[in-house]
């Protein structure tokens, strides 16, 4: 019924998240002030690493919502401490298990460092010199505020919004959805393979291919 209603002109659809949106985002962002900096931290992890809107944000699920300690910032492969997160060129995610996990292994992906402001490399390094004892917790869900609260999707929908509607987009078509979706067509038109799309995203299915 809801394709149908799409096919009739419904409800708008929503678009997948482009660098040049989540630029236009960041231009409102002081990534000197911690609560921006985890706005930041949030659009380029959400994108680069397909997150799940439940895997970042708040409302906060206990099972799903990632933590400092499932994060590792490495330089030539080796794990940094905290204070040596100025000479990383690697960050990398692990995650539980998925309903794309058979072997019920878990999943790992990492991102190397780049000269882009999307990079989330130099964003993790920026907020260990800003707040360096936000790390010291393993436990501590990585996208908190300063008030103590984790940033919910509300809050990362309305700075996408306000961006798109800078760029033409209308209001109603982008969500948090549109940065997973965004990551996934950036890989698929940078010429990655299905599976290799399947595996970062954690599809079980073909569904990917509708967000992109």
């Amino acid at each position: 019924m809801k394709g149908l209603k799409n096919l009739q002109g419904g409800s708008v659809q929503k678009v997948a998240a482009t660098p040049d949106l989540l630029l236009e985002a960041f231009r409102e962002l002081d990534l000197n002030v911690w609560d921006d900096l985890v706005v930041a931290l949030a659009l380029s992890l959400m994108f680069v690493f397909l997150l799940r809107c439940r895997e970042a944000l708040g409302p906060v699920d206990p099972e799903m919502c990632l933590r400092v300690g499932n994060f590792i910032v490495a330089a030539k492969g080796e794990q940094l401490p905290v204070a040596a997160y100025g000479q990383a060129d690697e960050l990398v995610l692990l995650q539980g298990k998925s309903k794309a996990d058979q072997q019920a292994m878990g999943h790992m992906a990492n991102a190397f460092r780049a000269d882009h402001p999307l990079c989330p490399v130099p964003l993790f390094q920026r907020a260990a010199w800003l707040n360096p004892a936000h790390f010291t917790d393993a436990d501590r869900y990585l996208l908190t505020k300063a008030n103590g609260k984790v940033l919910s999707r509300d809050e990362v929908a309305k700075r996408l919004r306000c961006a798109g509607e800078r760029c033409g987009v209308p209001r109603a078509a982008l969500s948090v959805i549109s940065l997973r979706s965004g990551g996934a067509s950036a890989m698929f038109h940078e010429g990655y393979s299905a599976e290799e799309i399947k595996r970062r995203g954690r599809w079980a299915s073909d569904c990917w291919r509708t967000y992109v």
